[in-house]
């Protein structure tokens, strides 16, 4: 084993009959752009190494690059006027469907007083009116952020989707 105390200075040129050269990623070579004998210096191009799991990766973030352009472009325009109407639609529907199940717990309230209704059915009455009122909660807010616009807290995380900047979000 060789240890510090083992050195010495010494002058003069020094002939390699056998060189090993590594990389420091692995892949494939694509091409190789120095031969046997030919002088090359530090920081000179030996070879290109091909990685397909990166080219996919690429691919991979292009696309979700895109996609954050494409919902920051749609917060930033406000929503279409026949999105509006279908969220008007859900909420209509939700609202008539709360108001059924409203109506169906108070009828089965009604029926608990005069006789004994099994608990099972007054507890999916009661569970049926929770649902439908949550779906028309949730219907509601849908319709009010879609006719309110986009807030700017939105556009800003959006922007942020795309790479931080207005630039790398509009190409």
């Amino acid at each position: 084993m060789w240890s510090r105390r083992d050195a010495q200075l010494l002058t003069g040129t020094v002939e390699a009959t056998r060189v090993e050269v590594s990389a420091k990623e692995s892949g494939y070579h694509r091409r190789i752009f120095v031969r046997e004998g030919m002088a090359v210096r530090a920081g000179d191009v030996a070879a290109r190494i091909e990685r397909r799991d990166l080219a996919a990766a690429r691919l991979r973030d292009e696309a979700a690059l895109a996609h954050a352009r494409t919902n920051l472009a749609r917060t930033q325009s406000g929503s279409r006027a026949e999105d509006i109407r279908a969220a008007a639609e859900r909420t209509r529907a939700a609202r008539a469907a709360a108001e059924r199940a409203s109506a169906d717990y108070a009828r089965g309230t009604e029926l608990l007083a005069e006789a004994p209704l099994p608990s099972r059915h007054f507890d999916a009455l009661r569970e049926a009116r929770d649902t439908a009122d949550a779906n028309l909660y949730a219907r509601e807010e849908e319709q009010r952020l879609l006719e309110n616009g986009s807030r700017p807290r939105t556009s800003e995380w959006r922007r942020r989707m795309c790479g931080g900047s207005r630039q790398s979000c509009d190409g």
